[in-house]
This record gives structure tokens, sequence and C-alpha cells, in this order.
């Protein structure tokens, strides 16, 4: 038999959410602990970018925290595209 056929790939994007925190030091320091994970995407860089857009604060007070479980205790790490969607939307808790 013959026949034809087409097949789809889904792939998960921008599922589950994540921890994310920004801890404000006395020294006016910025950390950022995330709970994605970079393997050379450039989180760090990005994530910096952010806050320093949105408060205001120098890209070279600004600390980025990953891969330590002292620092960051849950986190989902990396993948399918998920990084940005999920850790870039992160809000303040009340």
């Amino acid at each position: 038999m013959r026949g034809r056929s087409i097949g789809y790939f889904i792939e998960e994007a921008a599922i589950f959410n994540d921890r994310m925190v920004i801890r404000f030091d006395l020294d006016g320091t910025v950390m950022i602990q995330a709970g994605t994970h970079s393997h050379g995407q450039g989180h760090q860089t990005v994530y910096a970018q952010m806050v320093h857009e949105w408060l205001g604060v120098p890209i070279e007070s600004i600390a980025f925290a990953q891969d330590d479980t002292n620092e960051v205790a849950v986190g989902r790490g990396t993948y399918g595209s998920r990084s940005m969607h999920v850790g870039g939307n992160a809000k303040a808790a009340e």
C-alpha cells in the first residue's frame, strides 16, 4: 500500500512557572537569582538589561546567580525556548 501523510512536530515552549528573585543590598547592588539556566543563551546579560531598564539600576551594580542551590533553591532549567517567556515575565512577589 502506498499513500501520503503529513506529520507535525510540536515543541513545548514557555510552560510551567519558574522562580526569579531580585534582591536589593544596602550598598546599592542588585542580585538576580534565576531558576532558569543559561547554556550560552546570554541570560545574565538579558536579565541585567531588563532590571536596568525597569528599575534604573546601573548594569555594573547587577549580579547574577544560577546553578547554586544555596542561592537559587527552585528552578526548572532551560528547555523549549522558555527562559525569556517565563523568567523574563517574572513579577515581584507581594
